[in-house]
């Protein structure tokens, strides 16, 4: 809890100290995914309205952590309506600002963001359901068939900013952008197709997505996972970690 209370920089005071039902909460949030949604929806309908902006920071931080989940989190604060006074800067909370969402007591900070370099078109491709970075994540198979037969598609890469606006940018091959997000169908085409490339970036991103059913996919074309382990540790993968002390 302490550490999200860092991370959204709102008052003590604000927070409901019911202990176990705001962490309930709290996890359901960080956790978000399509299979949760609906789940965190009823919970957070629970604390309205008047935790309103407490929310809002919580959802903030936690786009900032899962910033590919963004079209999940935009959808969590189009239900909790707009709301002022939310000042946590981040290109999730200028986007909700855009939207007419929340509105800053701090406009500057909006505008000197706004200067920064990078991270809008990222933002935009997030939201562009065509989009072979927005297919992806969602894993949708339709989408990605449509962008892997076009003539530009050979030998693709995927630039992510990795800070929004920092110099810092994470490069991916398709097949391993695919593994990170533990995009189960589109990586299972691609080995179908004989388009992915076993090396250690790979193997890498198959052990920090966490799908084993894709890591099977890689063992079957040959791959060795025996120096992944401390990846697996560190990103929490319990049934890797479990393979991997039993096999390696």
């Amino acid at each position: 809890m302490a550490e999200v209370l860092n991370l959204c920089t709102f008052e003590l005071s604000v927070v409901p100290w019911c202990f176990y039902d705001w962490y309930t909460l709290e996890e359901l949030i960080f956790n978000l995914n399509d299979d949760s949604f609906n789940e965190t929806l009823s919970k957070i309908k629970e604390y309205l309205p008047e935790n309103k902006n407490t929310l809002y920071c919580l959802i903030i931080a936690a786009a900032a952590v899962r910033r590919f989940n963004f079209k999940l989190y935009y959808d969590l604060c189009r239900v909790l309506g707009p709301t002022n006074n939310v000042y946590k800067l981040s290109p999730f909370s200028f986007l909700l600002n855009e939207k007419g969402l929340i509105s800053p007591n701090q406009k500057q900070l909006f505008e000197k963001w706004h200067s920064m370099k990078g991270s809008s078109q990222e933002i935009i491709e997030i939201f562009d359901a065509s989009s072979i970075f927005n297919c992806i994540v969602s894993d949708d198979i339709d989408v990605f068939i449509y962008h892997f037969f076009q003539k530009d598609f050979s030998g693709k890469v995927i630039e992510i900013d990795n800070n929004f606006g920092s110099k810092f940018t994470l490069t991916f091959t398709v097949d391993a952008f695919a593994a990170w997000f533990s995009a189960f169908k589109i990586f299972k085409f691609l080995t179908i197709m004989d388009s992915i490339v076993i090396n250690k970036k790979l193997l890498q991103a198959v052990v920090e997505g966490g799908n084993f059913e894709i890591m099977k996919l890689c063992i079957n074309k040959g791959a060795e996972f025996g120096e992944c382990f401390t990846y697996a540790v560190a990103y929490h993968r319990h049934k890797i970690c479990k393979y991997l002390l039993e096999n390696y």
